[in-house]
């Protein structure tokens, strides 16, 4: 399964005004005239906003600059214990059951008595202890039995678990033993950062999807087996010496563009765009680094310039 991909910039927010050699072409101070009393004067493809009126409007802006843009595919998968942290537990000797002091999903520590047997050749009693600190995960006995050399029982130490994620086959080239995931719960909830561990050779039958196994450390046990989990595995990672947020592009006339600050003159830059990576567009041609473009609510810069085209034409 495709999903959206990420990326990591170098962009820095900040309110304070670069000024460059752009005008507004046929404004009101242009002619000689005060802006009008609503904060702002437009026309052609620029305008002028008070930086307190762009402030009420929630209008925010970064200064355009190289970035890290990492690309990403969304799998799911499902969280199991990690079976290299079980242990079975059977009776050193034969004989029978007195009393047993756990149940299934207990939380036992090491050391913890937990079953009580008395040997059928000696008649002595003795305890099965807990191997390791764990929960039991599964019981086969009852008071008055005999042990019959058989499994009685298994404690699993679920502060290393095993994310089974199904990688489709359009994205398994992408994925590799060391690739970096995300994971969160499927149904929300905190991510937690592993690596693919294993590739599974064969495929399912059923859907063609591969094992990538990443083995978590869960010393809370707040990964719990059993959920399902959504991932994020980076496939790829590339620097561009100039990246802008997707959130500031707009089309206009059929163009992308941003909108550029220069103290309260924004001014409509046709872009060149180029990767399209999660929040990040790679600017080819169009714009230079170091200068400030709108990245918040550039839907309203766009409709003040096209308001004030259309009065202009007027």
């Amino acid at each position: 399964m495709h999903a959206g991909s990420h990326g990591h910039g170098s962009a820095q927010a900040d309110h304070t005004g670069v000024h460059a050699g752009s005008h507004a072409h046929g404004s009101h101070e242009a002619h000689g005239e005060k802006p009008h009393d609503s904060g702002h004067a437009s026309a052609g493809d620029s305008t002028r906003i008070d930086p307190v009126m762009a402030e009420s409007f929630g209008v925010e802006t970064e200064v355009a600059g190289p970035a890290t843009l990492t690309k990403s595919v969304t799998v799911y998968g499902r969280v199991r214990v990690n079976p290299e942290r079980a242990r079975e537990i059977r009776a050193r000797f034969d004989g029978q059951v007195h009393e047993v002091q756990a149940r299934v999903g207990d939380l036992v520590r090491e050391g913890q008595k937990l079953v009580s047997v008395e040997s059928n050749e000696s008649l002595n009693r003795y305890w099965l202890l807990a191997p390791i600190s764990g929960v039991v995960t599964s019981r086969d006995i009852n008071s008055g039995e005999q042990t019959n050399g058989r499994l009685l029982m298994t404690i699993t130490d679920t502060s290393s678990v095993w994310v089974d994620l199904s990688v489709f086959p359009i994205d398994r080239e992408g994925v590799v033993i060391g690739s970096r995931v995300s994971i969160a719960p499927a149904l929300g909830g905190r991510s937690v950062e592993g690596v693919v561990s294993l590739l599974e050779t064969f495929a399912d039958p059923h859907d063609q999807t591969a094992v990538a196994r990443v083995v978590l450390e869960n010393p809370g046990n707040e990964i719990r087996p059993g959920t399902f989990v959504s991932a994020e595995v980076r496939v790829g990672e590339f620097e561009v010496p100039v990246a802008v947020k997707q959130t500031g592009l707009q089309t206009q006339d059929g163009t992308v563009v941003v909108y550029t600050r220069h103290g309260d003159l924004y001014h409509t830059r046709p872009l060149e765009i180029g990767r399209q990576v999660g929040e990040w567009a790679e600017v080819l041609d169009g714009l230079a680094p170091g200068v400030r473009y709108v990245t918040v609510n550039s839907h309203l810069i766009k409709a003040d310039i096209e308001k004030s085209g259309a009065a202009h034409h007027h």
